[in-house]
């Protein structure tokens, strides 16, 4: 007995079909359809993990720019602070 689909020339195996037609038929529901067209559609990509290795050296180096910055504030303050300081101590060991 042949397969069932026309145009088939193999031996039906089950159900009246060829083991090709009767694995696609159980793959995708129909025995003529080989694969669907278009492209492979794309794996769910968690956007807080896609970023590209550039993408986060960027972010990087944008981060080591402002504590740059921050630490040079924070060093004029200080040096703010040690002068006053020493004002104060000077103003103290004056005589009146």
């Amino acid at each position: 007995m042949k397969c069932s689909i026309h145009g088939c020339i193999n031996e039906a195996a089950v159900r009246g079909l060829c083991r090709m037609h009767y694995m696609r038929a159980r793959r995708t529901g129909d025995a003529t359809r080989t694969h669907q067209r278009g492209p492979k559609p794309k794996p769910f990509v968690d956007p807080e993990h896609s970023r590209t290795e550039g993408q986060v050296i960027t972010g990087l180096r944008r981060q080591l720019a402002q504590a740059k910055l921050r630490i040079a504030e924070l060093r004029r303050h200080l040096a703010q602070a040690d002068a006053h300081i020493r004002q104060l101590q000077e103003q103290k060991n004056r005589p009146y």
